[in-house]
């Protein structure tokens, strides 16, 4: 919603914390659960294979990127995780990828009108990624090296990131007051700033990174997404 109060709301809470909750964002929890599960069937291909096509990013969460412009790896995928399940998992996120774009189109367009900076100067667009995770709960008490400062800088450079959990969980920021915990749900979407937003804002918006945490004990199953 545009409502002007939804938006002031929307536009306090980004100043003041670097992250704000959009709800009723569009993406239906049949839609969302059709890609969980498309996910966990190529996971389960992939699982304990080098294969480039998916990373571990800390102890207990799994990463599948995807990115249009990567023709050649997204052919290797539809190669080897095989034609239809591929066909399968790529409409799944096309849908969901062309939702969340047309969303962080809105909320770019509602953080410029709404900046204190009057400027004529374009926020640079680059292509949109979009990650889904595999989060395991039996390895939560792994803990992975912090990655080192130029390679944490690299993975801020973007304008907006938004998380959307598949599950109820615990959304933890970086406030410049310290640690914020939002709770969110399926009908939730998270949104923190990156390098690019903040330099545009001078500083207006500060980049912030969140983290989705999910508690093993409230489910019955080892794997949760977003």
């Amino acid at each position: 919603s545009r409502r002007e109060g939804s938006v002031d709301r929307l536009v306090r809470s980004a100043r003041e914390f670097g992250a704000f909750r959009v709800s009723y964002h569009g993406i239906s929890s049949e839609e969302l659960r059709s890609l969980v599960r498309e996910s966990g069937r190529v996971f389960g291909v992939l699982e304990g294979r080098d294969t480039g096509f998916r990373r571990s990013v800390v102890g207990n969460r799994d990463e599948i990127v995807w990115v249009r412009s990567w023709k050649e790896r997204m052919e290797w995928a539809r190669e080897y995780i095989g034609p239809e399940r591929y066909r399968c998992f790529s409409e799944e996120m096309e849908n969901v990828a062309d939702k969340l774009e047309g969303i962080a189109r809105k909320l770019g367009q509602i953080m410029v009108e709404n900046s204190r900076r009057q400027t004529d100067k374009r926020i640079q667009r680059g292509e949109s990624v979009l990650s889904v995770y595999r989060y395991n709960h039996e390895n939560v008490t792994e803990q992975s090296p912090p990655l080192p400062k130029e390679k944490t800088e690299e993975m801020l450079r973007y304008t907006l990131s938004l998380h959307l959990p598949a599950k109820n969980c615990e959304f933890r920021v970086n406030s410049g007051k310290g640690p914020l915990s939002f709770h969110a749900d399926p009908d939730t979407i998270l949104v923190t700033f990156g390098r690019q937003l903040e330099e545009w804002s001078s500083g207006e918006f500060k980049c912030r990174q969140g983290e989705i945490i999910y508690h093993p004990d409230a489910y019955g199953s080892p794997t949760s997404f977003s």
